[in-house]
């Protein structure tokens, strides 16, 4: 069996199942826009693949099935505020994206969310 991914053989990112007459991995390095893949039950490369089918990989903003993104559009993470206190999102980039943030908050007693401070975890309380 050889598998292909635009011409290059990844046959090797596969493993056989026991027993079951199947392949399964994960496929790595598809370009952006549409991508081949072929399987050849021959091995032998020559000639029309057995099966193909063509896989597009979508940029991480999209767009999958909604359509060519709208411009101007509003991007607000340089200003928008998750909760008081926390700050802005951060400067986007030319799609709006800013960069990927964690911060561990909690809701006080007052019902307010304030920024879990740094050290050991408050005592949890169970009702």
């Amino acid at each position: 069996m050889r598998i292909e991914l635009n011409g290059a053989n990844i046959t090797g990112a596969l493993h056989a199942d026991a027993g079951a007459r199947t392949l399964t991995g994960l496929v790595t390095g598809l370009r952006l826009g549409e991508n081949e893949l072929s399987v050849d039950a021959k091995g032998k490369g020559h000639g029309r693949a057995d099966a193909d089918i063509t896989l597009t990989n979508y940029p991480i903003e999209g767009p999958i099935i909604s359509g060519p993104h709208q411009f101007p559009f509003a991007c607000t993470t340089s200003t928008f505020v998750p909760f008081p206190g926390s700050g802005v999102l951060g400067t986007p980039d030319s799609n709006c994206h800013a960069a990927t943030r964690v911060q561990y908050v909690y809701r006080s007693t007052a019902g307010t969310f304030k920024s879990l401070p740094a050290g050991p975890l408050p005592t949890m309380i169970r009702s």
